[in-house]
Formats: structure tokens, sequence, C-alpha cells
């Protein structure tokens, strides 16, 4: 107990007991099928040194690659975004309803901002599907997918976790119509929110689809707060396609020798 004191995860710990000397980071990302899926956390928290494989078009995959934002104008009440949840309900059935075979469908996952929005949205499906028995059919393929089955997790719980598609409920918004954005936003305001912020929004290998109620501007630029900058930076990002501060995506890099050249050449004979 006393080697885990103080430590938020395994990394923490071992560092802290073996140290830093023999530390390396892993460079090569494997996960991200479309450049803009892991094109803010290299920029934000890896110093740009991922080394990350070029993206196909958008149109040759079952799925539109890459990241969207769908506003849903909703309100954050007593720790809730009845609409946000609503609009994510509606968007799984959807999702469901343009595969024909369950087998080959993109799983698919939902993550949300705090465990109340969680379990909102989960109670909205299964309520859903009790109404309907065409639901009920699609939930229960989804669910029982041996491969990669439907989850719904807040930010705190889906480490570890990837979908080929993930929807992101930002779950905080204005109370009332027109009304201000409280800035409390949990977790994320913990010297910590980053971190959870970058495994939030790194589950994804396809596409992400973040549902806000909220724009950017309402979240406020305290530099004191690491993850709520992050949060709102991530949010321009999904909405205008530029990296604040850093401007228009590209993770694409020279290459380091005649023989890269070369496997590209020869890719792009063979139409890649």
């Amino acid at each position: 107990e006393t080697v885990a004191d103080g430590g938020e995860s395994i990394l923490d710990i071992a560092t802290a007991n073996i140290g830093n000397s023999n530390r390396r980071r892993l460079k090569v990302h494997y996960r991200s099928e479309h450049e803009s899926l892991i094109a803010f956390s290299n920029h934000y928290f890896y110093d740009g040194e991922l080394t990350i494989f070029p993206s196909p078009s958008p149109t040759s995959s079952r799925v539109d690659l890459g990241v969207y934002l769908q506003d849903t104008d909703g309100l954050f009440v007593n720790k809730e975004n009845l609409i946000e949840a609503n609009a994510i309900v509606d968007a799984i059935f959807a999702h469901a309803k343009r595969y024909e075979s369950f087998e080959t469908a993109p799983s698919l996952g939902v993550a949300t901002f705090n465990r109340q929005q969680a379990d909102l949205i989960e109670t909205v499906l299964y309520a859903r599907s009790n109404q309907d028995p065409a639901a009920a059919r699609i939930l229960s393929k989804y669910e029982s997918r041996t491969d990669a089955p439907l989850f719904i997790k807040n930010l705190e719980r889906v480490q570890g976790d990837e979908r080929d598609v993930i929807f992101i409920s930002y779950t905080y918004g204005p109370s009332e119509v027109g009304g201000r954005v409280a800035q409390n936003f949990g977790p994320i305001n913990l010297e910590t929110g980053w971190r959870r912020l970058n495994v939030l929004v790194t589950r994804a290998k396809q596409q992400v689809r973040v549902f806000s109620s909220m724009r950017h501007g309402d979240i406020s630029a305290d530099v004191g707060r690491k993850g709520r900058i992050a949060m709102r930076n991530y949010l321009q990002y999904v909405d205008e396609g530029v990296l604040p501060d850093h401007g228009k995506i590209d993770n694409r890099r020279e290459p380091d020798s005649d023989f890269e050249i070369s496997v590209a050449n020869a890719l792009a004979n063979f139409g890649v």
C-alpha cells in the first residue's frame, strides 16, 4: 500500500519507485485509421513525437473517418443533460440501422464527462428499447457482440477501451437557454484532468463524434487549469478543424531515407 500511495496510475507508481533514467516513450501510433483522431493529443500531450500513418481517403471506409461535431443545444441540470442524452441515443440507433450486418458493423462506444450522464444515456437507451421491439433487437445484437460490445462509460472508466466509432457526450452546458456555462467540469478541473481528456479522445479507431451543448468560447481559458484549457481547445479543434495556436493539421513528415521514398513510390503504383 505504501508503494501506491499518491500514485494516480501504474506509470506514476513505477516512475516514483524506479525513476526516470530508463524511461522511454512508445512513438509509433497504430490505433487511429485517420490522422485527425490522434493529431490533437500528438500536438498537446506527446510533443508531436508520434509517428502517424498517412490517412486513407474518408470515402474508402465503412464510416466517415475523422472527427465531427454535433451541436445539441442541451441544458445541464442536476449534473445531467437530457437533450444531449436523447441525441446520442438517436445516433446509436441510426448507426445500427445504417448497417445490414451486425457482425461487420463498426463497433461503437459512448463516453461521457461524468457518471451521471453515462447512467442517463443508458436509462434513455433502455427506455427506448422497451417501447420499440425493433430497437430492442438492435440493442441486443450490439450488446451481445463478443468482439466489441457497445459500452457507455464516463471518462474515468474508458482507459484501455477502444472501438471503431466513439460518441463523446461533452455533457456540460448552460442550465437555462441563453445562460452562462458554469466552469465546474468535475475531474477535468483537477491538476491531472488533461490526462483523463487525453484518454477520452483517443479511444476511436475510425471516427469520433462529439455531441456538445456549448461552444469552445463558453469555456474559460484560465491558464492555471491545463485540463480545462485542453477541454476548450479540443472542442475548438473538433469544430474548426485546426489546432489552436498551431493551425491546420498536418502530421505527415518528409521521408528519412531513399528507402522510404522507394516504398512510397511502390505503394503509389499499386494505387495505395
